[in-house]
């Protein structure tokens, strides 16, 4: 699901031109190994026991590329809260495979970013036509409560 994403907050925005994108889903488990009592330590341990509250995340790691310092400026503001009380990232993007129910947004949050500058080829060349900066954002789907 490689595609131009746009996370926006308040009336701050930027676009990343995505490479990747993996859809993770983690649903958090409470195993209960129950204890075994000497005399009956010959027969094995008994089975372990699964407590599943259904409490799903679902993440959405994104690598790619942005152009300019600006964008990398919005990208760092959105990250630090835009200016706004609380209140969730909206994430938007152009090929919606594997988010069912979804529409071309969804809200939540970013828990980790990272920005790497990446030399250009050519020095002089003033254009804006290639990537500058590498990113990684790890989003994580959620309301504002």
């Amino acid at each position: 699901m490689a595609s131009n994403i746009t996370l926006s907050k308040g009336g701050t925005s930027v676009t990343i031109y995505s490479t990747r994108v993996d859809e993770e889903y983690k649903n958090k488990l409470f195993p209960i190994t129950p204890p075994q009592t000497k005399s009956n330590q010959s027969s094995g341990p008994k089975s372990t026991k699964i407590v599943d509250l259904l409490r799903v995340t679902h993440y959405l790691n994104i690598k790619g590329w942005i152009q300019t310092a600006t964008d990398k400026e919005n990208l760092v503001t959105i990250f630090r809260g835009a200016g706004l009380n609380g209140g969730t990232v909206t994430l938007a993007y152009d090929d919606c495979v594997g988010l069912a129910g979804s529409t071309d947004s969804i809200t939540g949050y970013v828990e980790e970013c990272t920005v790497s500058e990446e030399s250009q080829d050519n020095p002089t060349y003033s254009g804006d036509d290639h990537g500058r900066y590498e990113v990684e954002v790890k989003f994580l789907e959620g309301v504002n409560i």
